[in-house]
């Protein structure tokens, strides 16, 4: 088995793709894009007859860092390239955006964590062009060095003849020879051949028309089958996935086999392509996306067919990128991308987590804390807790119904370096077994990617066996439940309106009346406060007065408040009743089938309007909101015909007092006694 793994590491814009380039024997090219994710290539192996390596030339931006454990995961000779410059810089800029540095000692921890001191390690000082250029390494990161049993130093230029490559190229060759390869059989061997032949078939086809992207396990089984003489199929599998031949990781996207793994890896990675239109909506949305998001901004044009967008998505929460965080009963589910998530706590954060509670705490310490750790942990969680938890970039907080218990989980860097803490924080009902159970979960977490931590505190053992699939992660109960009013104000000038204005005004004075307060956008917001937040949270309320007008189903933020109490209400009529209570006006015309459709009809022909607009000039001349908005008047659409027929199924109240009557009972204490 001649092919070895190559895996070139190093920061954004510090010259791996130009080494790589020189390697292969082509010249330094000096306009270049960043590489983005990872690029997969070959190379013959210096002074090796038959010796190959499978290269991986990874992106070096923070975000990509989590996916690359996938791959590192394996015997490898490992490249790591660096700069004086970026050692002494905490960002770079690259076309106008910012990217994090990490100096050299991070990268050696990196590759001892994956890799072990067995690991073959060459260290390229790269933009070397000439011998001033070179710097001897820090103590530190020639302490990291000297673990492993093979390393080299090498000064390298990409430029003009390429100063240092014939030092690279010897130093590879001999780092090939530090790796096992055993002979492998005539069956084993006629297998591997048959991969490469799909693989270079499809090479040559269009994106659109390759066959053998995937092959599932059982045709893996097959073609070892009727080759002979391979008596561990799994064991060969794993074989040719730590060789670069496949990928495959039991149990990953339903155990199937990536042929090209190029066709996967670009699909993912372009999402997070900071130069693409779909990173910038990633962020506006708070990472928050649908498989049609990704179809329309980016999958689409690439022709990738949504049978193979799933794939993507499942190899994106197989990798924790992502994970489902909107179940929906009918219609696309909500994904969440933790790295795209806002950086602060939530601001209600302070109303659900109380300081002066007692709390139990179990600290997770690193030497080397990689951003993938909490994202994994935060994937894991979210799966299960979906809306029901409040997410942001170094943290999590959910609710646990079995324990009645709060938890927070925080991670915290170090100032300086790249180590860092997991913080397990509970209160409330049975906080120590909670504690116990999800301390559990981050070390079999950490222990999965081959990362060493110690643990400062830890709630007592109480035997824990749940895994994470079996917690029970829902919304807290309140004992003050969060009440809203949903109503069309803006046009409080006409007869109408003012009608309007008036009932609700009458509804929040009652309200105050009996200790409930009832929160109305026009009161809470201030200046500079998002609309479209509180709109999200009033479709989280315990209870939503709803001022149904033909004003109101034909406003888009009244629509959008609608929606999102419906989405929350996951789409279930008795639930979304339960959390509702209709006044419907006059002129709200709801009761008849032909009423429904005239109302769906609107926001259809509204979408269209628009649709149209960006077909003729295309979707960059329309802010990333606007886009999103429109997107909503498509599901405006299909989902208003369900919640009026629902709605009008009904017994509704006749009269105001009727209608305030039913809308305060079960919020007060007294009313459930």
């Amino acid at each position: 088995m001649a092919d070895v793994k190559l895996m070139i590491l190093g920061n954004g814009r510090v010259g791996k793709t130009q080494l790589f380039r020189r390697l292969k024997g082509l010249p330094f090219a000096p306009v270049s894009d960043s590489t983005h994710g990872i690029v997969i290539d070959s190379l013959q192996a210096p002074d090796q007859e038959e010796g190959r390596f499978n290269v991986w030339d990874f992106g070096g931006q923070d975000i990509y860092h989590g996916t690359h454990a996938l791959f590192l995961k394996s015997r490898a000779v490992f490249i790591l390239a660096w700069t004086p410059g970026m050692e002494e810089r905490a960002t770079h800029l690259h076309e106008g955006m910012e990217f994090k540095n990490f100096p050299l000692p991070y990268w050696l921890d990196y590759v001892w964590q994956f890799g072990g001191e067995e690991a073959p390690v060459i260290v390229v000082q790269t933009q070397a062009d000439k011998p001033g250029d070179d710097r001897q390494l820090s103590p530190e990161a020639a302490a990291a060095l000297d673990r492993f049993r093979f390393k080299k130093m090498i000064q390298f230029s990409a430029k003009d003849k390429g100063r240092g490559i014939a030092a690279l190229k010897e130093a590879l060759s001999e780092a090939y020879d530090q790796i096992d390869r055993p002979l492998i059989g005539p069956g084993r061997a006629k297998v591997k051949l048959q991969v490469a032949d799909w693989r270079n078939e499809d090479a040559v086809r269009a994106p659109t028309d390759r066959q053998r992207q995937i092959i599932s396990r059982p045709s893996f089984d097959k073609l070892c089958a009727d080759a002979g003489n391979i008596s561990d199929h799994g064991l060969f599998l794993h074989f040719l996935h730590n060789a670069g031949t496949v990928f495959h990781q039991p149990g990953l996207f339903n155990d199937d086999i990536v042929i090209d793994q190029g066709w996967a890896l670009d699909a993912i990675y372009s999402v997070f392509n900071r130069e693409k239109r779909v990173f910038p909506f990633l962020k506006a949305h708070g990472g928050r996306f649908t498989r049609a998001d990704l179809a329309a901004l980016l999958w689409d044009d690439a022709g990738y067919s949504p049978a193979e967008q799933e794939i993507f998505l499942d190899m994106m929460q197989s990798c924790g990128i992502c994970f489902p965080y909107d179940h929906r009963s009918q219609g696309e589910t909500i994904f969440i991308a933790p790295d795209l998530l806002p950086k602060d706590r939530p601001y209600d954060l302070i109303q659900k987590w109380d300081d002066d509670l007692p709390v139990q705490t179990a600290t997770f310490e690193f030497g080397l804390l990689p951003s993938f750790v909490l994202r994994t942990i935060m994937a894991e969680i979210g799966d299960q807790a979906g809306l029901a938890g409040d997410y942001w970039q170094d943290g999590l907080f959910v609710f646990e119904a079995d324990t009645k218990s709060r938890a927070l989980i925080e991670q915290g860097m170090a100032e300086k370096g790249w180590s860092g803490a997991i913080v397990i924080q509970t209160q409330k009902g049975d906080a120590s077994r909670l504690l116990d159970e999800l301390a559990r979960q981050v070390e079999r977490i950490a222990s999965r990617h081959g990362l060493n931590f110690e643990l400062d505190e830890k709630a007592p053992d109480h035997g824990a066996k749940r895994e994470m699939k079996d917690m029970a992660f829902i919304s807290e109960p309140n004992d003050a439940p969060k009440c809203y009013v949903s109503y069309a104000w803006k046009d409080d000038r006409s007869d109408a309106g003012k009608a309007r204005e008036a009932d609700v005004d009458r509804l929040c004075t009652e309200a105050e009346a009996r200790g409930i307060r009832i929160r109305r956008d026009k009161s809470e917001l201030g200046f500079g406060d998002s609309i479209s937040k509180f709109m999200r949270e009033l479709g989280k309320g315990d209870r939503v007065f709803i001022f149904l007008s033909e004003k109101y189903l034909k406003s888009p933020n009244c629509m959008f408040e609608l929606s999102e109490i419906w989405r929350n209400a996951r789409m279930e009529a008795d639930e979304f009743q339960q959390r509702v209570r209709i006044y419907t006006l006059d002129d709200a015309g709801i009761w008849t089938a032909d009423d429904r459709l005239e109302i769906a009809e609107y926001w259809l022909e509204r979408h269209s309007a628009f649709g149209e607009k960006m077909a003729k000039h295309g979707p960059r001349i329309a802010a990333t909101r606007d886009i999103e908005s429109w997107k909503r008047m498509d599901r405006h659409a299909s989902e208003i015909g369900d919640i009026l027929a629902d709605i009008a199924d009904r017994v509704q109240p006749r009269t105001f007092e009727d209608f305030l009557k039913y809308g305060f009972e079960g919020l007060l204490p007294e009313d459930e006694a």
